[in-house]
């Protein structure tokens, strides 16, 4: 029962991601064309409005969710005991959409600039910092709970860990490359 609940909740979160990540692609489109054109204003400016429009999407689609969660989880199931489940676990989808949001967009943002070694180091941060600690935890003392804040720390992870770049990608003759 517990995993059919999460995995609709899942299944939201992908639903969200498809919104969401639209601005990672546009980020990411258009960060190449000014990183290329040697333009940080016009980067920094990218960043800053694909940023809110993201995160306002994400944190939005979450509280959405969270807020009636019967009828949209409804949409998906008619069982009252998963939809039980669910609603004491749907409050994570703010937090995980929300930082799921910034990590799709600078995702983009340094994809758009080629620069994949920074995403890489990125995922393997996140997932060794913020998602493993956690996660092996929660299996440990069989919490779910926890295991949504470790699915929020890696996203937590994966935008902090994007976003300490920024700063060098917008000077440039100085290597983005870590």
């Amino acid at each position: 029962m517990e995993l059919a609940a999460h995995t609709l909740m899942i299944q939201a979160v992908s639903l969200a991601a498809y919104f969401i990540d639209g601005f990672g692609f546009a980020t990411e489109s258009l960060a190449g064309l000014f990183y290329g054109q040697r333009d940080a204003l016009q980067l920094r400016a990218l960043l800053e409005m694909s940023g809110w429009a993201s995160l306002l999407t994400g944190i939005l689609f979450g509280i959405f969710l969270m807020m009636e969660p019967d009828f949209w989880f409804g949409l998906l199931t008619q069982q009252t005991a998963l939809l039980d489940h669910i609603r004491a676990h749907v409050g994570w989808l703010v937090p995980l959409l929300g930082f799921a949001s910034l990590a799709y967009t600078l995702d983009g943002y340094f994809l758009g600039l080629t620069q994949g070694r920074i995403l890489r180091w990125s995922s393997l941060a996140a997932t060794g910092l913020g998602f493993m600690p956690l996660a092996v935890v929660a299996g440990s003392l069989g919490n779910s709970h926890l295991l949504w804040l470790a699915m929020v720390g890696f996203m937590a992870g994966r935008a902090i860990s994007l976003a300490v770049w920024v700063p060098s990608s917008l000077r440039f003759g100085i290597p983005v490359r870590s």
